[in-house]
């Protein structure tokens, strides 16, 4: 027998070995290693779910972290009142824990959209002191939030209460400022201006009352559409 076969024999049989007794230490304590692992993946979870705060009821916009409007969080709540410019709404976590205070409402805003008596009832029929989910858009001002909001109608049909105002006639798009070349938004913005150019095309609501559309017709529209197109482009 060669040397260099005798020496290859002897690294293969060490190899074995390793593996062999590897094999019985994890036959040994298999129960606590499996513990182990999920102990660590446990860990991870509830890293992850500390770090998107789902035991955390918002009650004021400054509390809101600036990383949920960048990814368009989308959370929970229940509409407190419906007024001319926004909704009043109570955060619900989605770990809620006991809490002796009464909390306070979140001002949201419906992004995108200026409505009028017409979708304030509507709101009120669709939303008052019902469970909506609200998507983080931009922040407003200092006090508020725009959000697009949707209602569950039934198990298969939920309603995006922005863009049905504006399907309906009740009401106007208006422009979003401070996040023009974010692609999330420009895509709401276009289905927006989509349901209201149904609603005008269908003379529905205030359209009913006007000749001219203030996106579709005045300058203001024209150069709105033209800078959605040129951002969408070039995405």
């Amino acid at each position: 027998m060669s040397p260099h076969g005798g020496r290859g024999g002897a690294k293969e049989n060490d190899g074995n070995d390793f593996l062999h007794r590897l094999s019985l230490f994890i036959d040994k304590h298999i129960t606590a290693i499996n513990y182990s692992l999920y102990f660590c993946g446990g860990i991870g979870i509830c890293v992850i779910l500390y770090s998107i705060r789902v035991h955390k009821r918002f009650t004021c916009v400054s509390q809101v972290p600036n990383e949920f409007i960048k990814k368009h969080f989308k959370l929970r709540g229940q509409v407190q009142s419906v007024h001319n410019d926004h909704l009043l709404v109570d955060h619900k976590p989605i770990i809620s824990l006991k809490n002796s205070t009464v909390p306070k409402p979140l001002k949201i805003n419906l992004a995108g959209v200026e409505y009028n008596k017409e979708g304030v009832q509507f709101l009120e029929e669709q939303a008052l002191n019902k469970q909506v989910w609200f998507r983080l858009i931009q922040f407003k001002g200092h006090d508020g939030i725009n959000c697009t909001v949707s209602t569950r109608k039934s198990m298969f049909k939920v309603f995006n209460l922005n863009e049905e105002i504006l399907h309906r006639g009740y009401g106007k798009v208006v422009p979003l400022m401070g996040h023009s070349t974010d692609a999330f938004t420009l895509r709401l913005m276009q289905r927006l201006l989509q349901a209201e150019m149904y609603a005008e095309k269908k003379e529905k609501g205030l359209w009913k009352e006007e000749e001219t559309s203030y996106f579709t017709s005045s300058i203001v529209g024209k150069a709105f559409r033209k800078i959605i197109n040129i951002f969408k482009k070039g995405a």
